[in-house]
């Protein structure tokens, strides 16, 4: 596949991506000291623009620049303002967003490339959404999964689309240390073989200094944890029925 994206060194990476944070929501990250009153409705307008811990996501760009092959990226929720989507097209030569709610699609105030930036609107699971997804691509570099955060919705993510990170790849999970959500009781599973008997090796970036609760949140002295995780597969590392064959 011949690129379209220049070749970015980390710190213009952040850089770009810390203006694109500054000009919209709230105009911070994650947990960045702007805080929403609880009872106060998390519209988009008193959001962050990108839902991640800038300390968590420039690690992880480390990480995500050592691939060999920085070709399609797929992520599952594409959030307020699409932030992680502007940031992966930093990134890698195509972008694939599976989003349930299609005017957040339509919301994205950036311009768009229709070769680079792709959206499947639906709910993740859905049949017509991976019939879709089998046209565009059957193998990412990285599977970044975002969206609904229950313990069910995060397992099927992983079972399904974890199957189609290239060897060498990625899979990567957000939100993976708030104990309100089913992503951390899940990773503990997936990591002590009790999903699909395979003890997977997750490594965790925990460097969060905020407190949230279900789309709300203040500012705290002792701060909870966000955590991004993610795993570095290998060939047939994740086992289980293809749903997209």
């Amino acid at each position: 596949m011949l690129s379209h994206r220049a070749e970015l060194p980390r710190d213009l990476i952040i850089a770009k991506l810390d203006r694109f944070v500054a000009s919209r929501g709230i105009g911070t990250y994650w947990g960045e000291g702007v805080s929403t009153p609880l009872g106060v409705p998390q519209t988009r307008f008193v959001q962050s623009p990108i839902q991640q811990v800038r300390a968590e996501i420039y690690e992880f760009l480390d990480v995500a620049l050592a691939l060999q092959e920085r070709q399609l990226v797929l992520e599952i929720g594409l959030g307020d303002y699409g932030g992680t989507h502007f940031l992966w097209r930093m990134l890698f030569d195509r972008v694939v967003t599976i989003e349930r709610w299609g005017h957040l699609v339509y919301a994205l105030d950036y311009e768009l490339d229709p070769n680079r930036d792709l959206f499947v609107i639906g709910e993740a699971h859905a049949p017509a959404t991976l019939r879709h997804l089998r046209f565009i691509a059957d193998q990412f570099d990285l599977v970044f999964i975002d969206g609904d955060h229950s313990y069910n919705a995060v397992a099927a993510d992983t079972m399904i689309f974890g199957r189609l990170v290239r060897p060498g790849g990625i899979l990567a999970w957000h939100d993976t240390c708030q104990d309100v959500m089913g992503v951390k009781p899940f990773l503990a599973d997936y990591t002590a073989g009790r999903i699909d008997g395979v003890n997977h090796q997750v490594t965790t970036i925990d460097l969060a200094h905020t407190a949230s609760h279900w789309g709300r949140h203040e500012l705290s002295p002792h701060g909870v944890r966000i955590g991004l995780s993610y795993e570095i597969i290998n060939h047939n590392q994740i086992s289980g029925p293809d749903l997209l064959s």
